[in-house]
């Protein structure tokens, strides 16, 4: 039997838990947070997420979300991101590990690295027609939510209330014909017993065929302007062609030998196409006439028009709750969420890079010359899959006085797997373009003819491969108890209690590969890592006045007052730097006892005035990667005390000190208002100013160097161990004992401070004619983010540079909705950047700005348009359809042309949509 789900506009209890105030409807196991509450959150409906057009999570906040910093997709740098197609958040340019990643108030497991790493968790294949909202925090939130949040929190909340059967095919294409995207999503909720159990499944499949450099301009567009300023610095800046490009080493003009011709060709680069003759005549004939240009071309095959510039994905979602009433004061779920992410890449290392000297007989020129040219016929294919499973059972049980509470239990594991294979040429083909071929193998010479070459070149392909995977379990226990404590001026106070312990332990691995140079095996192992938190926190919020009260400034006035204590311990696999330094036992372990807050408080002076305030802190867990990446520079070490005489006596150089990481620390303030000047259901507008300075950051930049902390002894106070001065070497004229140990671990110098401010606007216009209207906008002002590394350097500005934040970023758009249909029209703004990183050095800006041609990388303005009808069907009985759903859409209609960043892997704007104008059109049926 199926039942319609009943439907309520009661609002959930504020500051009590969503799971444990609206029962069955939902899973989310933090408190239901608001766009007026005393932080500044941003709250996506479902609405808004359906009028977005966003075939993925990732899409979705990087278009609606503009304090979201993150610029290219993961799909988007398919051989830098190893072809994974992960999400990929970044709230306020503080970094992926800053920003922390929920799906109904509860982790995920992390996504497990090589370097002792345990990244953002990856959600990007969840479907976007499974959320029921997400609500965004951009400012620090340890207080709340613990280790992580410094930069702020994305809670995905799935939607549970779901009672029917809907199927849902969409397909998109661009106006190119290419960049196919197919998604399937199912779903199907009901009550066999009249409401007392309801089970929910959901289910989704992603598969979009990506891009190839070929079906793009932006690869020729790169190069012509990368060499339209001028040469290559260096003959190994020669572009990959179908040709062979040439240039003189040092920079001299060419000249032909007298048996090609002998002419001179006043220019130091040239290039051999093709279809170029190879008799001596006819080479020294087309090096002439092309002498001064290159071949900019992209070669064809995998190394060229074929490469991947947008991994394809292959990603499925499959979720599941079963939940159950007994009685009226107990309830018992059970929860699974399993994502695949499968991106797929297509490379090639299919050019060879030499050099000729002047007395090469195969040289046709006088000056010794480097070239670059194609090895077609190799390839190599494969990426990255990312699966997480997370399975979480519970009991809610109803106590005395409205107070409930909430024992949960999790269980997650994320596999990750990296896996190429294919063939290319081995370091044996190196040595026989520079004329030693091995015994019984075919010489190469880059000016016989291609179709000779590349028959020689056969010879030496081999096989290539690289496979590695590491499995991260994670295991979470939690107690939580909310109700009502007293009730004030204002309403109830509420009170929300968590006990809780996760356990992340990524399993020890190894990496299995086929490696280029003769195509030989080899591997290693990977050593296993944990993380575990253990947890207590506490959050209340306190109505302290009526708002109707006599005093008005303080008419409203509500506090919410949040404390965390988090206990963490990181370790290494036992034995792991015993086994490579000689470590003793202990330095493979660190721990760190963190207090964090969040203090906040709002009021509404007048009804349309809501003013709020808050301070947050929070703290990262101790890093991983520092207690693995352990290792000295063996040197002499010279004493400036001792008459700078080198140290023999035996010196215990400690690089990571035991329990001496310290974790990065960060404190936020929020100060903002919320307008409503037509009453709670018209317009809002909101603007707020957030500052972040996140300190104790790690400097690594002398890590290992002994003879620095010597010689900068007075600069950092423990870091040097003597053995009290004698008399003796004080008649010396030393100032100091004998050196028993130096301490050479990360420095915690630098710190990053942010400023931004953030304006929201949602204006509902009604009509009783021409259906109802909301006009929406949403824009970031960050003028701030300065970073200090510490010791000598300068504090840098990061804000519109590439490597950086944009100064100005927002979104906005028209929604209408008259009965059945509606349509969105919305927009996008990313401001511009300079192509220069915040740190280069000057020679390098120099380089860079020759190759672009200008400072700045323009400002990039699209828009989206969609369109939905809905049918109420006639139902006969059965499983007949009872509504059918019909959606348009159309993402970047004006065909926006990105604009060229020669830095980088993609060779366009970092904000940029390489697929341009496409389409999508969505067909659902009820049941």
């Amino acid at each position: 039997m199926i039942v319609r789900a009943p439907q309520s506009d009661i609002p959930p209890a504020a500051g009590m838990p969503d799971i444990l105030v609206v029962g069955h409807k939902t899973q989310n196991a933090d408190i239901r947070r608001r766009s007026n509450d005393v932080q500044p959150y941003q709250v996506l409906a479902r609405r808004d997420i359906r009028m977005a057009q966003a075939g993925t999570v990732d899409e979705l906040l990087g278009k609606r979300v503009s304090q979201n910093t993150a610029g290219l997709s993961s799909a988007q740098k398919p051989q830098g991101s190893q072809g994974s197609v992960r999400s990929n958040f970044n709230l306020r340019g503080l970094g992926m590990d800053e920003t922390l990643v929920l799906i109904d108030g509860r982790p995920m497991p992390r996504v497990p690295g090589m370097k002792f790493a345990l990244a953002q968790a990856d959600v990007n294949a969840l479907s976007t027609g499974a959320l029921e909202r997400a609500e965004v925090l951009t400012s620090t939130a340890g207080g709340i939510y613990g280790p992580g949040a410094m930069g702020g929190v994305i809670n995905l909340v799935l939607r549970r209330d779901y009672r029917g059967a809907e199927v849902t095919a969409t397909s998109g294409l661009t106006s190119r014909g290419d960049g196919a995207y197919r998604r399937w999503d199912a779903r199907a909720g009901f009550t066999p017993d009249g409401g007392a159990t309801d089970v929910m499944i959901a289910y989704s499949r992603i598969m979009s065929d990506g891009l190839s450099n070929g079906e793009r301009d932006y690869a020729d567009r790169t190069r012509a302007r990368k060499y339209a300023g001028g040469l290559p610095s260096l003959y190994v800046e020669l572009p990959l062609s179908s040709s062979v490009n040439i240039a003189s080493i040092g920079g001299t003009p060419l000249t032909l030998r007298a048996a090609y011709g002998g002419q001179a060709l006043g220019s130091s680069i040239t290039y051999l196409a093709p279809q170029d003759g190879r008799s001596p005549g006819d080479l020294g004939a087309a090096l002439s006439s092309r002498a001064g240009g290159l071949d900019t071309g992209l070669p064809s095959g995998e190394g060229g028009t074929g490469s991947t510039l947008v991994a394809a994905q292959r990603s499925s979602m499959l979720l599941a709750n079963l939940r159950h009433r007994f009685g009226s004061r107990l309830e018992a779920y059970l929860d699974l969420i399993r994502l695949s992410d499968k991106g797929i890449i297509n490379y090639s290392r299919s050019s060879l890079t030499g050099t000729l000297s002047a007395d090469d007989p195969r040289n046709p020129f006088e000056q010794d010359i480097g070239f670059v040219m194609p090895a077609p016929g190799l390839g190599t294919k494969g990426g990255t899959e990312t699966r997480t499973t997370r399975v979480n059972a519970g009991l809610i049980v109803s106590l005395a006085d409205e107070w409930k509470a909430n024992l949960d239990v999790s269980l997650g594991q994320v596999r990750q797997l990296y896996a190429v294979a294919g063939r290319t040429y081995g370091l044996d083909a190196l040595y026989a373009l520079y004329g030693v071929p091995l015994a019984g193998r075919p010489a190469l010479d880059p000016f016989s003819s291609a179709a000779d070459f590349n028959a020689a070149l056969a010879d030496y392909q081999v096989q290539s491969s690289f496979r590695f995977a590491q499995v991260n379990r994670m295991s979470d226990g939690a107690l939580r108890i909310a109700g009502p404590l007293a009730r004030l001026g204002g309403g109830p106070v509420t009170a929300t209690f968590l006990l809780e312990q996760r356990l992340e332990k990524v399993r020890p691995s190894r990496y299995d590969a086929l490696s280029e140079p003769f195509g030989m095996p080899y591997g290693s192992a990977v050593p296993g890592f944990s993380e575990r938190i253990r947890s207590a926190y506490a959050e209340l919020h306190a109505p302290l006045i009526d708002r109707s009260s006599a005093i008005v400034p303080f008419r409203g006035l509500e506090l919410q007052l949040a404390a965390r204590r988090d206990a963490t311990r990181a370790r290494l696999q036992s034995g792991y730097l015993r086994n490579v330094i000689g470590a003793p036992d202990g330095f493979d372990s660190a721990g760190r006892a963190a207090i964090t807050y969040t203090v906040g408080a709002k009021a509404l002076p007048v009804p349309w005035l809501l003013v709020r305030a808050s301070v947050a802190t929070g703290e990262q867990t101790p890093p991983l990667s520092e207690l693995g990446q352990t290792g000295v520079l063996i040197s002499p070490i010279f004493d400036p005390r001792r008459g700078n005489k080198v140290t023999t006596t035996p010196v215990d150089l400690s690089v990571y000190g035991k329990g001496k990481i310290t974790p990065e620390r960060a404190k936020s303030f929020s100060a903002g208002l919320v307008l409503t000047p037509l009453g709670a259901d018209g317009a809002v507008f909101s603007l707020d100013y957030t500052h972040i300075h996140r300190t104790r950051e790690v400097d690594g930049r002398v890590i290992g160097d002994a003879n620095y902390f010597v010689y900068n002894e007075a600069a950092f106070p423990g870091r040097v161990t003597r053995l009290p001065l004698s008399v003796e070497d004080a008649a010396l004229g030393y100032t100091g004992g004998v050196i028993t140990q130096i301490d050479t671990s990360y420095l915690n110098t630098g710190w990053t401070k942010v400023d931004a401010v953030d304006a929201h606007l949602s204006f509902p216009i009604g009509t009783a004619t021409f259906g109802d209207f909301v006009v929406r906008g949403s824009l970031t002002w960050q003028p701030r983010f300065t970073r200090y590394i510490g010791l000598d350097a300068p504090a840098a500005s990061y804000v519109d540079h590439s490597d950086g934040v944009l100064k100005w970023r927002g979104n906005g758009g028209i929604d209408w909705v008259s009965g059945p249909a509606s349509i969105s029209l919305s927009g996008q703004y990313y401001g511009p950047y300079r192509v220069t990183s915040a740190t280069g050095s000057p020679s390098y800006a120099e380089s860079v700005l020759a190759q672009q041609g200008r400072v700045w990388v323009s400002s990039q303005l699209t828009f989206d348009l969609a369109a939905a009808y809905r049918w109420e069907l006639q139902r006969s009985g059965g499983l007949q359809p009872r509504s059918m759903d019909l959606r348009f859409g159309i993402s970047d209609i004006f065909d926006h042309r990105p604009a060229i960043d020669v830095v980088g892997e993609p060779g366009y704007s970092i904000y940029a949509n390489p697929y341009r104008r496409r389409f999508e059109l969505a067909l659902t049926l009820g049941v």
